[in-house]
């Protein structure tokens, strides 16, 4: 998955049900605190419940799930709501769309300099 936010035209984005494998690697961008991430921008109905879960994938995981949404383009838009845990050694958020239909999830790891493997599901409900 390429960091498609900033090379995408909104009208490009895709809208929900969004689902996928991915990975982070050593050479993908860093967050100032040192973690990679990935961005992935997508349009969700106004006045709808949007959940978003990353789940690391493999047998003995090497990635600590840490995902952050923002409502607009990229990191630089309003933090709408951001998680390290669920539990299950994944990360989960939601969020209600109450703005525009452009929104950014960042898939991260929660310590940096990890990489690996993860699945993702950005979904309406919840």
């Amino acid at each position: 998955m390429a960091s498609v936010v900033q090379e995408s035209r909104t009208e490009d984005l895709p809208w929900l049900p969004i689902t996928g494998k991915d990975r982070l690697d050593r050479d993908d961008p860093r967050r100032p605190c040192g973690q990679h991430y990935r961005m992935l921008g997508f349009k969700a109905r106004r006045g709808g419940i949007v959940s978003v879960s990353m789940s690391p994938c493999g047998r003995k995981p090497l990635l600590h799930p840490f995902l952050m949404l923002f409502y607009g383009r990229g990191m630089g838009g309003v933090r709408l709501a951001d998680s390290d845990c669920t539990g299950d050694g994944g990360a989960a958020a939601s969020f209600y769309a109450t703005g525009g239909e452009l929104y950014t999830v960042v898939f991260t790891s929660y310590l940096p300099g990890e990489a690996g493997a993860f699945s993702f599901c950005i979904k309406e409900g919840r």
